[in-house]
């Protein structure tokens, strides 16, 4: 194991300027979570659990385009891509349920 000598003593790390160019998130470094939770819900909406999802995904859609109509970041078209896979779902679910209430309760 290497010693250092007693007069160089290991210096701390210098504390980083909050001036430095760096150091300021960049414009549109912002997240918009509403749209991302929409797109999450929407996605997994697809394969499973449409009844729950299909509205989270809707509404976390609805919320996601105001939240981004009131930032400066383009997250719009994020929000709307989960606001219409929350429709989707609720297509499949109705469509899944239709067909599920027809064979096994037919008219």
């Amino acid at each position: 194991m290497t010693r250092l000598p007693d007069d160089n003593p290991p210096r701390p790390y210098p504390r980083p300027d909050p001036d430095a160019p760096n150091s300021r998130p960049q414009e549109g470094s912002e997240y918009n979570v509403f749209a991302i939770i929409s797109v999450s819900c929407g996605i997994l909406g697809l394969v499973m659990l449409q009844i729950v999802l299909a509205p989270l995904a809707i509404v976390f859609g609805a919320l996601g385009v105001h939240a981004a109509r009131e930032t400066v970041t383009d997250t719009r078209r994020l929000a709307m891509i989960g606001y219409a896979l929350g429709i989707a779902d609720g297509a499949i679910w109705l469509v899944l349920a239709s067909v599920f209430h027809l064979a096994f309760f037919p008219l």
